[in-house]
């Protein structure tokens, strides 16, 4: 009877090589030159000492009185650089020019409607982060990454393998498991749904976390070809795409021949640098599995970064893996 159950669940699993994959470098990234839009919107107010604000609702109160600890800036700018350089993403010493040059273009609004430096002072020490916050969004549509390619990454392969396990599920008392083959309206309600009804998972339950997820199980299982898949849980694959940060597959797929990983993206998303430093990683680790698996007489191993909008009734795994195999 154990020797039976431990077919069985043989069976019902995925094994990967173990393989680690790890940026050798560091991301580039920058942003271009650019001026300040919708300034127009801008129109902050100093606050007074002694200021009192009431509540409407609740009438509660708040005392707002300048505090003599504020910490001062020499320039005006500066306190709009200090908040915008909290963030992570913004570099001082490669950005400082641009940093100082948008500052400068939000104190020049200010200045269009309040009338002395005092007020200025006042209004950058009450509202400098809200300013700063309106700078750093515009920053980010000229944000540029430079994604790591598949030669950027450092592999080190161990031996043995280790299985695959499904995401854990978490069903409300009252929720009904979904068919899988079914649609979700509105289609946004997916990811909040269970899904069964499968015979070529390794388990009966499954979430997505998007419509075109689904579909694509739907192609999966009705393809002669599958033997069994998966969307794996979090943490099995040692694939970093960025220093520190790793990347998880939507699906992983085994044929009578072959082993797919398969990800899904909206179209508006592939060129995404995120997007496609994953899909460096990812196959930069299918092709090291392959040297890997022909010396273990196993499956070779493709990964394909598949549109959702391609995900559709006359598509085949043959066909999506022809276009968009890595």
């Amino acid at each position: 009877m154990q020797r039976a159950d431990t077919i069985a669940f043989g069976e019902r699993t995925i094994s990967i090589p173990q393989i680690v994959v790890i940026p050798k470098r560091q991301t580039t990234f920058r942003f271009e030159n650019f001026d300040l839009k919708n300034l127009e919107a801008i129109n902050v107010q100093p606050v007074e000492d002694g200021l009192i604000v009431q509540n409407l609702r609740t009438e509660a109160r708040t005392y707002l009185a300048k505090a003599v600890d504020d910490p001062r800036e020499s320039r005006m700018e500066d306190y709009l650089v200090r908040y915008l350089i909290e963030r992570n993403e913004i570099d001082y010493d490669a950005h400082a020019d641009l940093l100082y040059k948008l500052a400068g273009q939000m104190i020049a609004r200010l200045r269009s409607y309040l009338t002395t430096d005092a007020e200025i002072e006042s209004a950058l020490l009450r509202h400098g982060r809200q300013l700063a916050e309106f700078i750093f969004s515009q920053m980010m549509q000229h944000y540029k990454e430079t994604p790591l390619a598949e030669e950027d990454y450092e592999v080190r392969v161990t031996r043995g393998f280790t299985l695959l396990k499904s995401q854990p599920l978490n069903i409300a008392p009252g929720q009904k498991v979904r068919d899988f083959r079914q649609a979700v309206v509105p289609a946004s309600e997916t990811r909040r749904q269970v899904f069964g009804g499968f015979k070529k998972c390794c388990y009966p339950l499954q979430k997505f976390d998007s419509d075109p997820e689904r579909r694509l199980a739907v192609l999966v299982e009705a393809e002669p070809s599958v033997e069994k898949w998966m969307k794996p849980g979090r943490a099995q694959f040692q694939i970093e795409y960025r220093s520190g940060e790793g990347y998880e597959p939507d699906f992983v797929v085994e044929t009578k021949d072959r082993s797919l990983i398969l990800e899904v993206k909206a179209r508006n998303e592939l060129e995404d640098p995120v997007v496609q430093a994953k899909a460096a990683a990812a196959a930069k680790w299918c092709k090291t599995a392959n040297v890997h698996a022909e010396a273990a007489k196993m499956k070779p191993w493709q990964y394909a970064l598949v549109p959702d909008d391609q995900i559709m009734g006359a598509a085949t795994l043959d066909g999506l893996m022809a276009k968009f195999a890595r």
